[in-house]
C-alpha cells in the first residue's frame, strides 16, 4: 500500500523528512536509475531502508507512456508488489570506487587525445613540420620554444592532465591490487 506521496526537493534533508515516521523494516524504497541514484541510495541506505534499484528503461516498456513522477511512483510500487520490477544490481562501494576511477581515467585519456589533435592542428595551421613523437619532455620543450601562445597554452594543459592521469592510474592500480587481495582472502575464508 502507498504510505506517503508528495514531491520534495532533491536534498538530504528533504529526503530524510519525507521518510520520517515510516518504519524502515516495513518499507522498500524504489529508486530508478538516473543521474542522482547513488546520492539517494547512500542516504536511504544510511537510514536503514531496504532499496530496490529499478531499471528505468525496462520499466518504461512495462507501464503506459504516461510519464509523471506520481504515476511512475505508483507504477513502480505496483510492479514491485507483483514481483515484476526489473531491478539492477548495485555493486559494493569498493567496486563502485574502482568503476568511478576507471571512468575518470578514461575521461582524462580522451582529453589528452583531443589536446594532442588540437596541438597538431595548430602546428599545421602555422605550416610547422613536426616529428611523430612531440609529446615527450623534449617535444614539449620544443613546442614551448615556438612561442605560439595557443600551442604553449595547450602544452601546459596537456602536461597537467598527463600528471593527473598518472596519479589516477596509480590510484586505480592500488584499488585493483586491493580488490585482488580481498578476493584471495575471501576465497581462503570459504575454504575454512
Amino acid at each position: 500500500k502507498e504510505i506517503r506521496s508528495h514531491r520534495f526537493p532533491a536534498s538530504k534533508d528533504a529526503l530524510q523528512q519525507f521518510l520520517t515516521g515510516i518504519p524502515n523494516s516495513e518499507c522498500i524504497v524504489i529508486i530508478e536509475n538516473c543521474t542522482m541514484w547513488r546520492y539517494a541510495y547512500n542516504i536511504i541506505r544510511e537510514l536503514g531502508y531496504n532499496i530496490a534499484y529499478a531499471d528505468a528503461n525496462a520499466t518504461k516498456k512495462l507501464v503506459s507512456s504516461k510519464k509523471t513522477d506520481k504515476y511512475d511512483a505508483k507504477a513502480l510500487a505496483d510492479l514491485k508488489r507483483a514481483n515484476l520490477l526489473p531491478e539492477l544490481y548495485i555493486p559494493s562501494d569498493e567496486i563502485l570506487k574502482i568503476r568511478d576511477t576507471t571512468h575518470h581515467l578514461i575521461s582524462l585519456r580522451r582529453m589528452i587525445v583531443k589536446l594532442k589533435i588540437k596541438i597538431k592542428s595548430e602546428l599545421q595551421k602555422q605550416g610547422i613540420k613536426y616529428s611523430k613523437n612531440i609529446y615527450d619532455s623534449v617535444g614539449f620543450y620544443w613546442l614551448k620554444t615556438l612561442k605560439i601562445d595557443t600551442i604553449t597554452s595547450l602544452v601546459k594543459i596537456l602536461e597537467q592532465i598527463q600528471k593527473e592521469e598518472k596519479i589516477i592510474q596509480d590510484k586505480k592500480n592500488k584499488l585493483n591490487s586491493w580488490e585482488e587481495e580481498l578476493s584471495k582472502i575471501e576465497n581462503k575464508l570459504k575454504k575454512l
